[in-house]
């Protein structure tokens, strides 16, 4: 049965070298080798024995076109090559001394054990430097996985995979998921085209990512996580308590003025931020076509949030919460917070009833709302009941003690208008 393991040690060659062993030489092998077996296991003896020279003819071509593979892989500086060569070249010799000798041309001493011990340890190795090789690149693409990972999570939230129930990005599908309940918070730069004017791209980049540095850390801090940025906005998510996300918001005001500190000492025009905060049930999941998805949240909660960050806009304030929120707080007198009134939202036929959570803002501006809360909520309570001469007497004292305060400004407004009408 000699012939199986010339077989198997042609595939074996192969399986290292593909490219300079062609496949219809490899079946030729096979073919031969099959042959033999089949012969030698059905013939009689006799005709085994006629038919061994001729096997060891086709045994010695196998060789040498082996041989010719093994030295074209090492001249091709093929790994591990050089060294199984030199190991199957003294078998070879070995293996056709020992012919020569079985057919009286030559005496002397029988090599191929040797040959083959030599040989066998030179495979040995060969396949101990493969395997260590291998140990080595999957150790390299698992630590590239790793990297790969990792810079996925700062594009995708791990928080956002987490709450659909995904543990790596490459698990999420389109069409991904999952209804919750979420704080939405949308915080805005105020003016900032005005700002963008005044700098280069390079320098609009470099602002808004210093911006940002200082904004991400406060949003992790309280639980929250970044879903979008928006130029110069930020939409971050909030999966626990509403108060996680008002925390939030006061602590990126601080931020703001220490940030606004170091404009300030470098000739840079400090910037105002806009905050509007409201939580409910939202769905979170991914959007887009089978090239290109991204992660999403829909629901009104977003647009009622985004709607109620431009009333910061509207009044100049720094954050804007909805009533929900306000419910969702464990002590509200723990917070200092005025009534806004109440907007409209398109597509909700109630409107929401707004706040102003001032605990973020500087301590002068903080004492004097504070001192000026009763008469705007006196006010607004007359604007409501259509008491209007009331409503205004009480808007132009908030205005006298606070003239920068645009809330007031801006219901004056709208009762100059109606008394015009």
């Amino acid at each position: 049965m000699f012939s199986i393991p010339v077989f198997l040690f042609s595939a074996f060659v192969r399986s290292l070298f593909p490219k300079l062993f062609p496949k219809a030489v490899f079946v030729i092998v096979g073919a031969t080798c099959g042959a033999y077996t089949a012969l030698f296991a059905a013939a009689p003896t006799l005709v085994m024995a006629r038919s061994f020279i001729s096997l060891q003819v086709c045994t010695l071509g196998i060789g040498l076109f082996i041989v010719y593979v093994l030295i074209r892989a090492a001249v091709n500086h093929e790994k591990g090559s050089l060294l199984l060569a030199v190991g199957f070249l003294l078998f070879f010799a070995a293996a056709i001394h020992d012919i020569l000798d079985a057919i009286g041309i030559i005496r002397g001493e029988f090599l191929v054990q040797s040959g083959l011990l030599v040989f066998l340890f030179s495979m040995s190795l060969v396949i101990t430097r493969k395997f260590a090789a291998s140990f080595a690149r999957a150790e390299s693409l698992s630590e590239e996985l790793s990297r790969t990972n990792r810079a996925l999570k700062r594009f995708v939230p791990e928080e956002f995979l987490s709450r659909l129930g995904k543990s790596s990005i490459d698990q999420v599908s389109l069409g991904d998921h999952s209804a919750q309940e979420m704080t939405v918070m949308f915080a805005d730069i105020r003016q900032f085209s005005y700002i963008s004017e005044q700098l280069t791209p390079e320098e609009n980049f470099r602002f808004i990512n210093q911006y940002l540095a200082r904004m991400g850390p406060a949003i992790r801090n309280n639980g929250g996580f970044v879903d979008k940025y928006l130029g110069d906005g930020v939409m971050a998510l909030f999966p626990g308590s509403p108060e996680n996300a008002v925390r939030c918001a006061i602590e990126m005001h601080r931020r703001l003025e220490d940030y606004n500190s170091i404009r300030f000492s470098s000739g840079q025009t400090p910037i105002k931020i806009g905050i509007g905060i409201h939580t409910g049930r939202l769905m979170l999941g991914t959007i887009g076509e089978n090239e290109r998805m991204d992660g999403t949240v829909i629901s009104d909660v977003v647009n009622i949030a985004s709607r109620i960050e431009g009333i910061t806009k509207d009044f100049s304030i720094g954050l804007a919460v909805s009533e929900r929120i306000l419910l969702g707080l464990a002590d509200v007198d723990a917070y200092l917070f005025r009534f806004l009134g109440k907007i409209g939202v398109r597509g909700k036929r109630e409107p929401v009833s707004v706040f102003e959570l001032f605990d973020g803002d500087p301590d002068q501006l903080r004492l004097k709302k504070s001192a000026i809360k009763g008469r705007f909520e006196r006010g607004l309570t007359a604007f409501y009941s259509q008491d209007y001469p009331q409503a205004l007497g009480l808007f132009k004292e908030v205005l006298a003690d606070l003239p920068e305060d645009d809330a007031s400004a801006h219901y004056m407004r709208i009762i100059r208008k109606l008394n015009m009408a």
